[in-house]
């Protein structure tokens, strides 16, 4: 179990005296709300049209718009247009400034302070028309690579500067910036979905959720949820938005919305304890949500304390909810051990004793005077230090994306992974690899050969125990599907559409037709990577063209995919990237996006297409290292439209998954 750390509840509780009464819970008369969302995928985890059915399931009537892009920030969405909108609203300028919004949803996803200037530019911009819209900003969860899920959320920062969207203390201050920086709008709220997530994880560690030991289990990859954590989100929406309890909301969408490992039978039970679960953090952060239940008696929202460690400092902050905050906290009829104190803002802290359990009695009283409690135990584990039990990895083939999680037992709370070295040289894993700090070996090894390499694990303490090991990797040949791109000089390739460089061998042919077809349209490519910058031109041969719908991709054109991490997620992230190309040169990108080039040339027999994206576009340097890719055809003939494409499916617009592999490797010294 994680070793507990806070920030001190008293300051921002203080912080937030200032902030309106909190609306009452129960629910209303229906009503219209109006409300504009701006994020990434993981806005998108609110499933749109299940979320309105949920919304007008109560009666009310949801009015919304969005701007979207996979992987983007509230930054990029102020100098950028979105991949997706909804109509009629349209991107978020046009929306701020043409309608009238009661509330707006902000998703932080980068560092800190580029966040909270983005944030403070929009609310400076949906003012002006909407002078009393409310703004929330959506709390998040950490990567699945994080590690320890609890010492993450409650890590304590002297000041949020990098991306520390998953960290509880991130939001807290973000609030109180952001309302300082616009003093004349209402403050804004949080939505807190990533903080309900954290309320259920410890309801896990309790026992309390039948067929779940951990958080991790309601992921379907490294930071995206399954339909189980979509239903939390979309609660954590609802509820915050409307003030009302989500308990009874239907969840019978959501429960066959599967796609991924994270996936769960959304039964009655498991229903209605998400349902709880975000009521209850949305009333016990009232000051924050702006959302109380004072017709409901206040409770011991906490299942369990967190688990101390002999002779280690420790700092546990309870959680209460329902009734009026802020909570009194405070011992009935029990004792605290020696050293340890509680303070009446719920802070447990003290210095961990003799491994055992203590039973603790533990009251809350809010603002009306009404109390109750619960008994929980304080349990001591012995200090004890991590052992790394994996020996060999098993063997993999180079250009097949793999993850493998390193073993260790032992040790105090959740473990830290890294590579042992100092400064700049660390141990060197096989090309294409990474370790995350959870301890998962992840990535597409690129050169076949035997590998040896140290790792390192840290336990959780104040003063942690640090143990390290050398493991050993076989990388085996890569398989025929695999390609592996020629490395070009810098200067060999001019940009102009035309593909007569002798670089240039267009040997893939695109012929898996995935939508109508097989049509007369025929197509072949090429990739390259000259001086770090990808190329990949495109030849299609079609005896009839059509471009006027204003839609590239229901018009002719070439679709290019791209996953440059190579990490076979099945939606869109900040790594992804389709960019479709017509035959006059019209571009559109789905994905973030800059200095993207590409021309098209008309030929006898159809056209050609040459695109190129430098590396500090790609976020990856194209030198021993995988990135996904599929390049596909549009053709439409007498009005029907055919699709084909490389590698993937006919889900390529949604679900980079199935891509083809291309292999770049560094050249060799001395070479070009």
């Amino acid at each position: 179990m994680a070793i507990q750390q806070f920030f001190p509840l008293p300051v921002l509780l203080l912080s937030l005296c200032a902030f309106a009464a909190p609306a009452s819970g129960e629910p209303g008369a229906p009503k219209e709300l109006r409300f504009y969302m701006i994020g990434n995928s993981l806005t998108d985890q609110v499933k749109y049209d299940f979320f309105q059915k949920m919304i007008e399931s109560r009666g009310h009537k949801p009015v919304w718009g969005r701007s979207m892009t996979p992987g983007a920030p509230i930054n990029w969405h102020w100098n950028n247009k979105p991949a997706f909108t909804q109509a009629p609203f349209g991107e978020l300028r046009k929306a701020f400034a043409e309608y009238e919004w009661d509330a707006v949803t902000l998703q932080p996803f980068s560092t800190y302070g580029s966040e909270l200037e983005g944030a403070k530019q929009m609310l400076g911009l949906v003012k002006p028309k909407s002078p009393g819209v409310q703004v929330y900003i959506y709390s998040q969860w950490m990567s699945a690579t994080s590690g320890d899920f609890d010492r993450i959320f409650n890590e304590i920062l002297p000041k949020p500067t990098g991306s520390t969207s998953g960290i509880r203390q991130f939001y807290e201050l973000f609030l109180q910036e952001l309302a300082a920086a616009h003093p004349d709008m209402k403050p804004p709220r949080l939505i807190p979905a990533g903080h309900a997530l954290y309320l259920f994880n410890q309801k896990i560690q309790a026992g309390q959720v039948p067929g779940y030991d951990s958080i991790w289990q309601v992921y379907n990859d490294g930071i995206h949820l399954g339909n189980v954590g979509s239903y939390f989100v979309a609660c954590s929406f609802f509820a915050t938005l409307f003030g009302e309890s989500p308990v009874g909301l239907p969840s019978a969408d959501f429960d066959k919305d599967r796609s991924g490992r994270g996936d769960r039978d959304l039964t009655p039970e498991l229903t209605k304890l998400i349902q709880e679960t975000v009521w209850e953090t949305v009333t016990g952060h009232a000051p924050l949500t702006g959302v109380s239940a004072p017709e409901t008696p206040p409770v011991v929202a906490s299942p369990r304390l967190g688990v101390a460690v002999e002779g280690v400092p420790y700092q546990f902050q309870l959680l209460g909810a329902y009734g009026t905050p802020p909570y009194v906290w405070s011992l009935a009829g029990s004792a605290l051990p020696e050293g340890f104190t509680l303070l009446p803002e719920g802070v447990l802290s003290g210095q961990g004793g003799k491994a055992g359990r203590i039973p603790l009695t533990l009251q809350i009283k809010d603002q009306s005077g009404r109390s109750a409690t619960r008994e929980l135990a304080l349990v001591t584990e012995a200090n004890t230090q991590p052992a790394i039990v994996s020996e060999a990895i098993p063997s993999q083939p180079a250009g097949k994306y793999f993850e493998h999680k390193i073993q260790a037992e032992g040790g105090n709370g959740g473990l830290t992974w890294a590579l042992p070295g100092r400064g700049r040289q660390p141990s060197a894993l096989p090309p294409g690899l990474a370790l995350a700090t959870d301890g998962t070996l992840r990535g597409t090894p690129v050169r076949p050969g035997e590998y040896s390499f140290a790792v390192q694990a840290q336990d959780a303490d104040p003063a942690p125990d640090v143990v390290s090991k050398t493991l050993t990797l076989t990388v085996l040949p890569a398989g025929p599907d695999v390609v592996f791109a020629e490395t070009v000089a810098a200067k060999a390739l001019k940009l102009d559409g035309v593909l007569d460089e002798p670089e240039w061998k267009l040997e893939h042919k695109i012929e898996k037709w995935v939508e109508g077809g097989p049509a007369q349209a025929t197509g072949r490519f090429g990739i390259l990577n000259a001086g770090g910058t990808l190329y990949i031109g495109v030849e299609v041969t079609a005896p009839n063209i059509q471009e006027n719908t204003g839609d590239p991709a229901q018009d002719d054109s070439v679709e290019i995919y791209l996953d440059l991490f190579n990490n076979r997620e099945a939606v869109y992230n900040a790594d992804d990237r389709r960019i479709t190309i017509t035959p006059g040169g019209k571009v559109s990108v789905v994905g973030r996006n800059a200095v993207l080039r590409a021309l098209a040339k008309r030929t006898p027999t159809g056209y050609t297409i040459e695109a190129s994206l430098p590396s500090y576009n790609t976020q990856v340097k194209l030198a021993d290292a995988a990135i996904g890719v599929d390049v596909g055809i549009n053709t439409v003939h007498e009005g029907k439209r055919a699709r084909a494409v490389w590698r993937g499916t006919d889900a390529n617009d949604t679900d980079p998954s199935q891509f083809g592999t291309v292999i770049f490797l560094e050249p060799p010294k001395g070479g070009e």
